[in-house]
């Protein structure tokens, strides 16, 4: 049997055949009762403001976790769910981001943005409509996106050729702070068939 939490080694290894079946359930058992729920929650704690700004809190409801059986053992696999939050990603691994249909990115700034920093509308709405938001006009001057209202301008958003993600490691941290305890849930189980298999 090998437990792996993402890829890391985590628990006793060896032959599944070497194992009683009761140990193998009782160690599927830790990791669903235990081990995933306690995963999962650290990770959201990390993206809850620790590590990452909560905006809509998409990214903190993302995280979830599930095991995965194969003949060389069981995987518990913690992370994000990318179908609900795709920007998870970048956010744990880091990397540049480019524009993919335009010149620009452009990065919302001052009233585009409510309170948490979530888009109010986007550049293109903007410009096709500007006095859907309350202004005349808009205007472009040195990479920045202006609206105007009567003789006031207001920044708006901030044009951007890319921008680089700083990684945060979210899955990184979790599993090196949670490691011993996972081993130790591990061992637990173990000992625990192993004793009630009579071995």
């Amino acid at each position: 049997m090998e437990v792996t939490v993402n890829g890391a080694r985590v628990g006793l290894t060896g032959r599944l055949r070497d194992y009683p079946a009761r140990v193998d359930t009782l160690v599927l058992r830790r990791l669903r009762t235990r081990v995933g729920p306690r995963l999962a929650a650290h990770m959201q704690d990390l993206v809850s403001g620790r590590l990452l700004n909560v905006r809509t809190g998409q990214g903190r409801r993302s995280i979830s976790w599930r095991i995965e059986r194969s003949a060389l053992g069981n995987a518990l696999l913690v992370g994000a769910d990318l179908s609900l939050a795709p920007y998870m990603r970048i956010q744990d691994m880091g990397g540049l981001i480019v524009p993919k249909r335009s010149a620009h990115l452009t990065i919302p700034v001052g009233e585009a943005v409510t309170a948490r920093g979530v888009a109010r509308f986007t550049a293109r709405e903007l410009i096709s409509s500007p006095g859907s938001f309350g202004f005349q006009g808009t205007f472009v001057h040195r990479e920045i996106i202006f609206g105007r209202r009567k003789a006031e301008i207001t920044p708006l958003f901030v044009l951007k050729k890319s921008v680089r993600i700083t990684p945060v490691r979210f899955r990184r941290r979790t599993l090196t702070s949670q490691r011993a305890w996972v081993r130790s849930e591990v061992r637990t189980a173990v000992r625990s068939g192993l004793k009630r298999s009579g071995t």
